[in-house]
């Protein structure tokens, strides 16, 4: 874009070679004197060429002004990128058609593709950094789709320094195991609040999941299951699952406690045949301990409840340690 004191300048220039043409029209038709004249297209001159001036220094003035804002954001977005606590919230803007935001986190070998809802045209989400201590890079992708399982474009890149040294492993939250979640905080702090080891504590919340959440026949029996959300704080509201659900919200309510907890998938023994289960395992003592919530919540019982591990593998079949849960 041409700066508006160019057409000053333009301007003084015309004058001056109109006055310098016509110098002998201008004396015989109107009399002008010519010394006066040239003085007037000089100072028209002057003054287009001060007004320049004075325009680029303040345009030069507000481009450092720009400069240095940029740079005092870049600062705070690294400061923002670096987090000692494992978790690092991100956020961010996109088109309002936008459904779904995924992001790709890599460091070294580890790779884990984490999906969130967006929300009218943005994003803000607690990232939990899995793999300990370093730097992870983050790329974000973006979904117009209703469906989340469908391809994606990419939105942009960051990368995040943890400084957290401590052991993280299974006691972070995730889209699946929301244990920060403030209704399930509060109501583990209100279920173990009489509890004096963690052993107590994790049998209260036991406890509560095998009480208060009914396993979901009737999908399960018709095949809808596969199309509701088993995460923990939608098991809460929903207060019926299978047992995705119930292992999710356990775990949530384990981790929101402070103990380590696994969510496993495997196989279940269920009338002489082997069908697709979940359940979990707990560290107390620096021992893991067998859980099934689910199975106790049908048998209405403690059976599964640290359960024997030689035991518990008679009707469990270990397949895969979720550590993206």
């Amino acid at each position: 874009m041409k700066k508006p004191t160019s057409k000053i300048f333009v301007l003084a220039l015309l004058l001056t070679s109109f006055f310098a043409v016509n110098t002998d029209l201008h004396a015989q038709v109107f009399g002008v004197n010519l010394g006066n004249a040239t003085d007037t297209a000089k100072d028209i001159f002057k003054n287009a060429k001060d007004a320049a001036k004075k325009a680029l220094e303040e345009a030069n003035r507000k481009k450092a002004e720009e400069e240095a804002r940029r740079a005092e954001k870049a600062k705070e977005e690294a400061r923002s990128r670096t987090t000692n606590t494992s978790i690092i919230e991100l956020q961010g803007t996109m088109g309002a058609d936008i459904k779904w935001i995924m992001f790709n986190i890599t460091k070294g070998s580890y790779n884990e593709k984490v999906t969130i809802p967006a929300s009218n045209g943005s994003y803000k989400f607690r990232l939990a950094l899995r793999d300990g201590a370093g730097t992870y890079a983050i790329q974000v992708f973006q979904n117009n789709k209703v469906e989340r399982y469908t391809s994606y474009s990419y939105l942009s890149a960051t990368q995040i320094e943890n400084t957290d040294e401590r052991d993280m492993s299974f006691l972070l939250p995730s889209t699946m195991v929301q244990s920060e979640d403030p209704e399930i905080v509060a109501l583990t702090k209100m279920i173990t609040k009489n509890a004096t080891t963690e052993t107590e504590a994790v049998k209260a919340i036991h406890d509560y999941v095998a009480t208060n959440i009914e396993y979901d026949f009737p999908a399960y029996n018709d095949g809808t299951y596969a199309q509701k959300e088993y995460d923990a704080v939608s098991i809460l509201k929903r207060k019926i699952s299978v047992c995705s659900g119930y292992a999710s919200l356990f775990a949530a309510m384990v981790r929101a406690y402070g103990v380590r907890v696994k969510v496993i998938h495997g196989k279940g023994v269920v009338s002489g045949g082997l069908g697709d289960h979940a359940w979990n395992e707990v560290e107390i003592n620096g021992e893991w301990k067998m859980v099934d919530t689910t199975w106790d919540s049908n048998l209405k019982s403690n059976k599964y409840f640290f359960m024997d591990e030689a035991k518990f593998a008679q009707d469990h079949l270990k397949e895969t340690e979720m550590t993206n849960y």
